[in-house]
């Protein structure tokens, strides 16, 4: 990790802690090696209280629009977000698949988009194709077991 990611994640932490009361549980249950986090998207903060519980980096799959705008590319870039274009997305899925392969855990939103109503979207097919490319098992059982423990957060209101 570089020295300016390091700067940021510890401002990132202190950020979000001053808004949340992160509590990560079960986290030796997260593998040791590259994988790949598909959580549901429901608001902006998701990507990071992740990043506050989680104790290793997470690179974000996200939308190049987003990814270029002036005020968060040098942040994104220098935490190793990766670009999506959903038209053409086969340099994404390369890039998350070499990540995951390197150790890396890569994170990808299925649904492509925020929801706001706590309930699941279509799922994009963008994961299946990041894990056929990384040559992973889809194990439904295990993510549900692990990921939602390994990641729990709650709001904490301030007067």
């Amino acid at each position: 990790m570089s020295r300016t990611e390091r700067s940021l994640y510890f401002f990132g932490r202190l950020l979000v802690r001053s808004f949340y009361r992160v509590t990560a549980l079960g986290l030796e249950n997260l593998p040791g090696g590259g994988f790949l986090l598909v959580p549901n998207h429901i608001t902006w903060v998701d990507a990071l209280v992740l990043q506050v519980a989680c104790p290793r980096p997470i690179r974000y799959v996200i939308d190049q629009a987003y990814y270029h705008r002036p005020i968060l590319h040098p942040i994104l870039r220098a935490l190793g977000c990766i670009p999506i274009n959903i038209r053409h997305s086969h340099a994404a899925v390369r890039a998350a698949a070499e990540k995951i392969a390197d150790g890396e855990i890569v994170c990808v939103f299925p649904e492509g988009q925020l929801e706001r109503t706590g309930t699941l979207l279509r799922l994009q097919r963008g994961y299946e194709l990041i894990a056929r490319h990384a040559g992973l098992t889809i194990d439904t059982r295990n993510a549900c077991a692990k990921v939602p423990d390994a990641l729990r957060s709650e709001r904490v209101v301030k007067a």
